[in-house]
């Protein structure tokens, strides 16, 4: 694992305890429980409650999406990274609630992914944006759910 990500992890899973407590211990049991049914499956943090990641090394705009995949109660983590003027660029767009947040590099927004569509304004020249993520896709849950 590099550094910064080790860096930046451990600040999500706490973020995601002060927002939805007892969703965060749901999510933390069931990715233990399938951590200890399956011994080749390994945790891809030490902390953190996220089964999953992904790391966006980003374009100069990006298009609306939705994360119709995560557990639809669940909560998406995003940071955002990189060299950028959040009160000129790089805002973050919400597009059912109609709002455009200065998303500042390093600042990180707890999120229903399933339900919110979202994107980002263009970059100026010479900026770059980047997001790290961390979610609950919902197929591991129906998996555990049911038995394995």
């Amino acid at each position: 694992q590099h550094s910064a990500v080790k860096y930046l992890q451990p600040f999500t899973p706490d973020i995601h305890y002060r927002v939805a407590p007892r969703l965060h211990c749901y999510l933390q049991t069931t990715k233990d429980s399938l951590l200890h049914h399956n011994a080749f499956l390994r945790n891809n943090f030490v902390s953190g409650a996220f089964p999953a990641s992904e790391i966006f090394l980003g374009s100069s705009e990006s298009p609306p999406r939705l994360d119709d995949l995560n557990m639809p109660w669940g909560w998406r983590a995003l940071t955002a990274l990189g060299t950028y003027n959040p009160r000129w660029s790089g805002k973050l767009i919400l597009w059912e609630e109609k709002k455009v947040i200065n998303f500042p590099p390093g600042a990180t927004f707890p999120y229903p992914g399933t339900f919110i569509r979202h994107s980002f304004t263009e970059l100026h020249a010479g900026e770059t944006q980047y997001a790290f993520s961390q979610y609950a896709q919902a197929g591991l849950f129906c998996y555990v759910g049911n038995g394995y």
